[in-house]
């Protein structure tokens, strides 16, 4: 879809009292576009919680202009903290994911919240 559809798509959400959107993929962090997706969407009135499910491996060098474009979190799936296994599962580099957290930590994203078991 073109980034103007999308940002079509929720203004009618919203329109008809959808108030939290959260984008999701694949992994939405691969649209080059990703950040006028956030900036056309985060302005829409009426839209109350805009965020973003990812695996965080590009958050780090995206974080700040998605936070400044109005993203207002992500949650960041991390299905295990063993490198190796991390790979296996999701076809990447864990420490980019966790750097991911960082930077979207450091942009004044709420801080993670974990889980209690």
């Amino acid at each position: 879809m073109k980034v103007d559809e999308i940002i079509r798509i929720v203004r009618i959400a919203v329109s008809l009292g959808i108030y939290r959107v959260k984008l999701t993929g694949g992994e939405p962090l691969l649209r080059k576009e990703i950040v006028e997706i956030v900036q056309g969407i985060s302005g829409l009135e009426g839209l109350k919680d805009l965020s973003m499910t990812t695996n965080g491996t590009h958050l780090n060098g995206l974080a700040k202009n998605l936070k400044k474009a109005g993203l207002g979190r992500v949650n960041v799936s991390l299905p295990t903290l063993d490198p190796k296994m991390y790979n296996d599962v999701m076809g990447g580099n864990l420490q980019d994911a966790i750097n991911g957290v960082r930077a979207a930590v450091e942009a004044g994203m709420p801080k993670p919240m974990l889980a209690q078991f």
